[in-house]
């Protein structure tokens, strides 16, 4: 494996260092490897705000950099900068991306495992702090274009599964130890990091593509299961009606304003789809206006059903050379306005066709969306669903209809479960050749 070349500054400490032990002259040597900083050195730091770390100024550029500390040169003698976040969790990171240990010695851009979160402030007034960012790691450094083929900057497979560990289960600052269940949406956390990187329009942090030790960044929950309130937009509020984005440096308005937020868009419809499945991609429109959704690395978008007519998708709004949304679970997309209650495909009746859908995802779990038939919004596709559809069965927008008699009905659904259990797995219970 092929070392890293040392800076000018460590060869230089290092020629110093053999001269000494030569002259035989006793005295200490500053360590590469970096201590442990004190709680009261990061207790001594304000924590940065997000609108201060995605600023830009009159012509679009970055301002903010990781801020230098030059009293910790003795834990990186050449790298002394550091910093501190406070947000709350957006996104389960197991339903972003696939941090799977991969580590292989090329090709250039081979990255392995990788794991990301979204924060965002909890703070309301956007006079004070708005937005949020990406918090980001990758396996393979080593085939990163800034160091290939220097291997020894990647994360073997060992090291790469303990330090995703740590991220997944960070200290719990009640009990100073790791939590017992993984980092999830709503965890309140403090961010302690030395590193950060601007790529494609925005900062994110991130150990700045090695895995030297005193570039991590380390997660600290203060509180979980703190409240998510997703703002509304619509496509109106960061495009303009002829389709290009409305980009004010200011970050006042526009698609800046609403980066690395979580939002629900409203009123769209599909206007392509490149993949529906895992680390997939649609195109939606309001008619007038088109707007990327990037799904995450999430399985159960191979099986779940596309949404139809008017819907709203619940996500991370997001830069990433242009902007986009990201939606993590089939859970993420509603119907903009009220369906019949057992109305899954949307077209207006309450028929077999929902209840063979019902039946094509019963037992779905976590997941599940209303074109699913989750109708309780409970993301599980079950019996109460079932009773949903039942008490609504013939029941249409335009007009009512018979509807079948309470016994022939229970009898009709519990085939149409059954149904349900010996095709699970399968695609639409093989294109409804039931």
């Amino acid at each position: 494996m092929r070392k890293r070349p040392r800076s000018i500054l460590q060869c230089m400490v290092f020629a110093a260092a053999a001269l000494i032990v030569f002259l035989g002259i006793s005295v200490a040597v500053p360590a590469f490897e970096p201590a442990t900083l004190t709680e009261a050195e990061w207790a001594s730091l304000d924590y940065t705000l997000f609108s201060e770390m995605q600023a830009l100024d009159g012509s679009g550029n970055y301002i903010w950099g990781p801020p230098v500390q030059y009293s910790w040169t003795q834990y990186a003698p050449d790298y002394p900068q550091a910093y501190k976040l406070r947000g709350v969790v957006l996104n389960d990171p197991a339903k972003m991306l696939d941090s799977t240990a991969q580590y292989s010695e090329g090709p250039k851009g081979a990255l392995g495992g990788l794991w990301q979160v979204y924060i965002q402030t909890t703070e309301t007034d956007p006079l004070v702090d708005f937005g949020g960012a990406a918090l980001w790691m990758g396996q393979n450094y080593g085939n990163h274009p800034w160091h290939y083929p220097y291997y020894s900057y990647s994360y073997s497979n060992e090291q790469w599964i303990a330090e995703i560990a740590e991220l997944n289960y960070p200290i719990d600052q009640a009990t100073g130890l790791p939590v017992t269940e993984p980092l999830r949406p709503g965890d309140l956390i403090e961010v302690r990091a030395r590193g950060a990187v601007y790529y494609n329009g925005k900062f994110n942090c991130n150990e700045e593509h090695t895995n030297e030790e005193y570039r991590d960044f380390q997660i600290i929950v203060l509180q979980r299961d703190v409240p998510i309130e997703p703002v509304d937009i619509t496509l109106a509020d960061v495009k303009y009606s002829d389709n290009s984005f409305i980009v004010d440096y200011s970050r006042a308005t526009g698609a800046e304003f609403y980066q690395s937020q979580y939002v629900t868009l409203h009123n769209v419809t599909i206007d392509s789809v490149t993949s529906w499945g895992t680390y997939g991609g649609i195109v939606v429109t309001d008619g007038a206006r088109t707007f990327d959704i990037k799904l995450g690395y999430n399985t159960a978008f191979d099986g779940a059903e596309i949404p139809s007519g008017t819907f709203d998708i619940t996500g991370i709004f997001d830069q990433e050379g242009t902007y986009r949304m990201w939606a993590t679970s089939p859970a993420d997309f509603t119907p903009s306005s009220a369906l019949i209650a057992g109305d899954a495909n949307g077209d207006g009746t309450v028929d077999e066709d929902d209840a063979l859908r019902l039946a094509a995802h019963w037992g779905l779990g976590d997941d599940a969306s209303w074109y699913d038939g989750d109708f309780n919004g409970d993301y599980r596709v079950d019996a109460a669903d079932a009773a949903i559809l039942a008490a609504n069965w013939g029941e249409t927008a335009a007009e009512e209809s018979p509807v079948p008699e309470p016994g022939v009905l229970a009898l009709g659904l519990i085939g149409v479960v059954a149904i349900g259990f010996a095709c699970r797995g399968r695609q639409w219970c093989q294109a409804r050749g039931v």
